[in-house]
């Protein structure tokens, strides 16, 4: 059993959860005497929350001939393969959230957030071929992923800046993703709900500004951020962040 917790916490160790809280896993389940691992009914353990990528997190080894092999950082592109560097293990000291100024040299570790297919076209940086750094590939198309039966919400912190609040209501987004580019198989950066229907649309980042657009064609004069973490929301009338 005591095998079985340290199986555990190896793997929580990769996926970088606080040492802290693997901790104050391994103590509730011995001070338990292991009856987390037995049949019937487990005591409840302490909450061990993961960020929003940890689960698709990976460490890869910069290996000797390898395209990434001596490049900064930022050479390599990852926002490209739409992965992102947590960590790097240089020269033995670790170090979270590398900046594009490190340099990858041979043995170096590197923690890397990003979905399946991001790591699949990305994984040619880091295999041993003796070539410069592949061409980036085009951006992929973004999949629609918002759950449309949430309820979404803004309550502003200082309500007093924006005098549109009586057209804020709970709203279920109208689509997965941006309603407009969904349809013509366009991309976008960020997505933004209307506080007053649920359409979503893409941010001013985005090639399309569908979300502003929405503003312009319905007069619904507050939209919120609906990207994971983000809770924060724009009055296009006012023009004031709530």
């Amino acid at each position: 059993l005591e095998a079985v917790v340290q199986l555990f916490a190896g793997v929580l160790r990769e996926y970088r959860v606080p040492p802290d809280q693997i901790e104050a896993q391994e103590a509730a389940v011995r001070a338990g005497q292991y009856a987390a691992l037995r049949a019937g009914d487990p005591p409840p353990l302490p909450p061990c929350p993961l960020d929003e990528d940890c689960v698709e997190a990976r460490t890869v080894t910069v290996r000797d001939g390898a395209p990434a092999a001596g490049r900064r950082l930022g050479e390599l592109g990852l926002a490209s393969y739409g992965l992102r560097a947590r960590g790097a293990r240089v020269e033995g000291a670790w170090v979270a959230d590398p900046d594009d100024a490190v340099v990858l040299a041979v043995g170096a570790e590197l923690a890397l957030a990003g979905t399946a297919e991001a790591f699949e076209r990305g994984a040619p940086l880091f295999r041993p071929s003796g070539g410069s750094l592949p061409a980036p590939p085009p951006p992929a198309r973004r999949r629609g992923n918002v759950d449309t039966e949430q309820v979404v919400t803004l309550v502003p912190p200082d309500p007093g800046r924006c005098g549109h609040l009586e057209q804020v209501r709970p709203v279920h987004p109208g689509s997965r993703g941006c309603e407009e580019c969904l349809r013509t198989g366009d991309d976008w950066v960020h997505l933004r709900i209307c506080m007053s229907c649920g359409h979503v649309g893409c941010c001013d980042d985005s090639k399309n500004r569908h979300a502003t657009a929405h503003f312009h064609a319905t007069t619904h004069p507050v939209m919120r951020s609906i990207e994971p973490g983000e809770t924060w929301g724009w009055c296009y009338v006012d023009e004031v962040e709530l």
